[in-house]
């Protein structure tokens, strides 16, 4: 697990593609979710991008002026809201652990919540890339990534489609976006990143409003549960005092001081 962390450390385009994976771990998984409809697309690539016309074809546009949208398409007509980020935006699904984590039930899903902060994000980017990195057999170039994004999202499909919550999602088609006058042009760099407008359909769960935030002690539990995947006693401490407080907490399990959700 050193060479992995090394990779990430080094690598910072790691770190960038493990957004696209679901997983912190074999039986937890964190997925985006869709304030406006709720839904949480299993398949992390089905998110529509959408990119301001004039920058569409220039290198980067898609980057610095693009926004994700949901891609549902129900009877009354596409979501299309804009993906933010708030206590509600992710969900975690914990499969298969402790009673204590999951309440006694087989499966919960519960929102990561909103006293979050840059030490959870440094957590779960480690957590996350991880988890990529050992599907990828270590393997950093593109082609590898994508392969290993498009195995873990498979996976997540192939474990949440049987909870109760699962939904099969109609996508939106580019007549869609046009009636809604977005100001944009929908954006596939690859089909394993975002959706293609086709009006296909793809699997999601429903996670209502009301769902329950996980306890800030339930949290760290958690993270102290898959801190244990790792290894770091070969790494430098690294600058910073967010990412130095996430390295301690992976490497020697401290609760971190002063850090927003922490204190």
């Amino acid at each position: 697990m050193q060479e992995v962390m090394t990779s990430i450390l080094e690598q910072p385009h790691v770190a960038l593609a493990a957004d696209w994976n679901p997983w912190l771990s074999d039986d937890v998984c964190i997925i985006y979710r869709c304030d406006g409809c709720h839904i949480c697309p299993m398949n992390q690539g089905k998110w529509l991008r959408m990119v301001k016309t004039a920058h569409a074809n220039a290198p980067g546009g898609s980057t610095t002026h693009g926004a994700w949208k949901c891609a549902a398409k129900y009877d009354k007509g596409a979501c299309l809201k804009e993906f933010k980020h708030s206590g509600s935006s992710m969900a975690l699904v914990l499969l298969n652990l402790s009673e204590e984590l999951t309440d006694g039930k087989e499966y919960q899903i519960v929102f990561i919540g909103g006293d979050t902060g840059d030490f959870d994000e440094q957590i779960i980017t480690q957590l996350k890339a991880a988890k990529l990195l050992v599907t990828s057999d270590k393997k950093t170039d593109k082609t590898a990534l994508l392969e290993a994004i498009e195995k873990l999202n498979a996976q997540c499909e192939n474990r949440l489609i049987t909870l109760a919550e699962s939904r099969s999602i109609r996508s939106c088609t580019v007549a869609d976006i046009e009636q809604r006058g977005l100001g944009g042009v929908p954006y596939c760099e690859d089909a394993r990143l975002s959706i293609q407008t086709s009006g296909s359909t793809f699997m999601a769960l429903y996670v209502p409003p009301e769902t329950q935030y996980i306890t800030k002690e339930n949290r760290i539990k958690l993270y102290d549960v898959l801190s244990y995947q790792y290894d770091l006693s070969a790494l430098p401490r690294p600058n910073g005092p967010v990412a130095r407080a996430a390295y301690d907490f992976l490497r020697f399990h401290t609760i971190p001081t002063g850090i927003k959700g922490f204190e």
